[in-house]
């Protein structure tokens, strides 16, 4: 149950937080036990922060917001995961469990976002 509800109530907290105005919260990244809770944001062209570090064998949960005008996603094809296409002012989570190390690309995967410079760096690192 915990692994369901704090996911939920990670997200609002980021959700609500926004809406007061409390802009200096651009990327938290938080460490609760073995998992990890990252924000990132993406906008016509890039994404905020644009390098992310996660552990290995340890679940993440990166919750991406669009902050732009236009459509955006995120995607991570090293773990074969992608966050739906989601319209300005909205959120969407993907959760998963790296496997592996190493330097891995993200990127917005709606056409012509990358090659516009909509990408960053997933970092896997050890426990």
């Amino acid at each position: 149950m915990k692994q369901v509800l704090l996911p939920v109530i990670m997200g609002f907290f980021l959700f609500t937080m926004e809406l007061l105005g409390c802009s200096q919260i651009t990327s938290p990244q938080e460490q609760n036990g073995s998992d990890n809770y990252i924000l990132v944001k993406g906008k016509e062209f890039s994404l905020n922060p644009d390098k992310i570090t996660l552990t290995v064998d340890s679940t993440a949960s990166i919750i991406f917001a669009n902050v732009g005008t236009i459509a955006h996603n995120l995607a991570i094809g090293e773990f074969n995961v992608q966050s739906r296409t989601i319209q300005p002012n909205t959120r969407d989570t993907i959760t998963f469990t790296p496997d592996t190390t190493g330097r891995f690309p993200m990127w917005c995967d709606v056409p012509g976002h990358r090659d516009a410079g909509m990408e960053g760096i997933v970092i896997v690192g050890g426990r």
